[in-house]
């Protein structure tokens, strides 16, 4: 009973559909003889190697040899022509192996869905990993070109900016050494007005305008980029050094006249302006000579180029050459000095007298830096006061000079002597600093010195930034107890309103227009409107700037109350200052 379990057990595994039917599978013995073998099977042989089959890369003998040697194996042979593989192992007991037959085209067509399918597979993935690629490619190129505009387009132009032109212009110079080259720096003048005036959007459009402009009247081998606000730079190819002007900058200047009568009068309709705006233009050139000095510092020398035109209203180009090197060494040399001039104390206070028109005593005094310089002397204030307000040391400049006059004040009035106000020069570089008034109260407060004295001069342009910052100072200085003026009065072209909108305790004339406007009846009528007004408004009016008696006299006789200038006194050491005007106060 045992025996036919056993058995049934068998048959049934051996009865699964191995190959689709097309292989089987025995039990078999050690010699090979059938123990069990499946129903589909009908051969009456009683032997697996008894079938008349013919083996293939070996003997039957060996064959049998190793099917009774191993426990495991594979070995092929061929019947009634079809060529077949087997497979055997030994099973559970020593004696008793399990054979499958398979025909070798069988087991090859499923070798070869396998393979089909692995193929398939294989090929999936692969197509995957290409999308993927592909898709991270796509991702990589846009994030570069992201990157790319940031680092080397201007945004507003949509051309080269900064950056991508210092890269560009090394590679031309480098790559045509007999080449020559010129650096160009242009500028439109008052673009900020524009952009009040139009808005952002249409001042936008007209730096983009302007910057295909020149583009489009380059050379080869020339380049252009904006590099900042309404200031473009040029690396410029040229044969002759007359053709900049002649062929470049006239037709650039041609063209701008052009755009101010179409496009310019367009976007003034546009922007409902009655009168429309013109472009204006101003040029550096500095002609390369060393293709090797580093394009920063060409660059640099055209924009100082630029810089010299001022207000020349005639004159819109200048070249740089030995006379602006010059000055550029000497603004360095300044620059090494400065720090360590203020530590040394080689800045000192000088006053020049004020003096009462109408009296003839004395009103006060202006506090002025001057640079005493242990080599070479007393340096002019031109030389050095224009350089620290462009590079922002005027600040401290200032400052020193404050401490100075507070000091001052306050060991006249441990003398007990009679205190006049002395004016100290307030920069508009101080309107962009929040402590600016603190530092002035501490000062005030340190040396005892009542804030009436201390009269600060600031300049209208001083509010040109930020008017609205500048009138909340001025008012806030006021409440201090500070007097407050505006200084060189007439040299700008909005003072008039500046008089209007700024409560200011002291108008003072520059010198320029008290020179140039006395002179004639027109100009006597101006100055005496202006303070006229001035008085009626409550303003100290302070003339500065006066050499002869006839000035003085005509001052007087139109309301003017103070004086100041080389009649009455020279800028002097506060010694001398003391000795000269303190002690004899008419």
């Amino acid at each position: 009973m045992g025996a036919q379990v056993y058995a049934d057990t068998y048959l049934k595994i051996l009865s699964f559909n191995n190959y689709n039917k097309q292989g089987f599978s025995y039990i078999i013995d050690g010699n090979g003889d059938f123990l069990v073998k499946p129903g589909r099977d009908k051969s009456k042989d009683l032997n697996f190697f008894n079938r008349g089959m013919k083996f293939i890369g070996k003997s039957k003998e060996e064959i049998i040899g190793q099917f009774r040697e191993e426990n495991y194996g594979t070995f092929l042979f061929k019947q009634n022509g079809q060529r077949y593989a087997a497979c055997y192992a030994i099973i559970d007991n020593p004696d008793r192996y399990v054979m499958t037959v398979v025909p070798l085209s069988v087991m090859m067509l499923h070798i070869n869905k396998l393979l089909s399918g692995l193929i398939l597979i294989v090929v999936t993935i692969s197509v995957l990993l290409l999308f993927l690629l592909y898709y991270n490619n796509k991702l990589l190129g846009r994030h570069e070109k992201i990157v790319y505009e940031i680092a080397f387009v201007d945004k507003i132009t949509g051309g080269n900016n900064r950056n991508c032109f210092g890269i560009k212009a090394r590679e031309f110079l480098d790559k045509n050494p007999d080449k020559k080259y010129a650096m160009i720096c242009v500028e439109i003048t008052k673009f900020r007005a524009l952009n009040e005036l139009y808005g952002v959007e249409n001042a936008n459009k007209i730096l983009m305008d302007f910057y295909n402009l020149l583009n489009n009247n380059l050379q080869d081998g020339s380049i252009c980029a904006r590099d900042h606000a309404s200031t473009f730079v040029i690396l410029y190819q040229y044969d002759r050094e007359d053709f900049i002007a002649k062929y470049f900058i006239d037709k650039i200047l041609d063209e701008i006249e052009l755009y101010n009568k179409t496009s310019m009068q367009l976007t003034s309709k546009t922007s409902g302006m009655a009168l429309g705006s013109k472009l204006n233009l101003i040029f550096g050139v500095y002609l390369i000579n060393e293709k090797d000095e580093p394009v920063e510092q060409m660059y640099e020398r055209a924009n100082i180029a630029k810089r010299t035109i001022g207000n020349e209203v005639y004159n819109v180009c200048k070249f740089y050459d030995d006379n602006l090197r010059a000055k550029i060494l000497q603004e360095k040399a300044i620059e090494d000095e400065m720090v360590y001039a203020l530590a040394d104390r080689q800045f000192c206070m000088y006053l020049q007298p004020k003096f009462n028109l109408q009296t003839g005593e004395l009103a006060g005094a202006e506090a002025l830096a001057r640079w005493i310089h242990p080599v070479k002397g007393l340096i002019p204030p031109m030389y050095f006061i224009p350089l620290f307000e462009k590079n922002g040391f005027v600040r401290e400049v200032d400052k020193y000079i404050w401490k100075l006059a507070c000091e001052f004040l306050a060991e006249r009035k441990r003398e007990g002597a009679k205190l006049f106000p002395i004016s100290v020069n307030v920069s508009r570089i101080h309107m962009d600093d929040d402590k600016f008034i603190d530092e002035l109260i501490l000062l005030t407060r340190k040396y005892g010195v009542d804030t009436k004295y201390l009269e600060l001069e600031l300049t209208e342009s001083a509010c040109f930034n930020n008017e609205k910052r500048f009138k909340e100072a001025v008012q806030t200085l006021k409440e201090l107890g500070f007097v407050v003026s505006m200084d060189d009065f007439g040299t700008g072209y909005s003072s008039l309103n500046m008089l209007r909108n700024l409560p200011m305790d002291v108008l003072k004339l520059d010198r320029g227009f008290i020179k140039d406007t006395i002179k004639d009846t027109k100009g006597q009528i101006v100055t005496k409107s202006i303070i006229e007004m001035a008085n009626k408004l409550n303003m100290t009016t302070v003339a500065e700037g006066i050499e002869t008696e006839e000035q003085a006299e005509f001052l007087r006789s139109i309301g003017c109350q103070i004086a100041q200038g080389f009649l009455y006194g020279k800028p002097t050491e506060t010694k001398e200052f003391i000795e000269i005007f303190m002690k004899n106060a008419r």
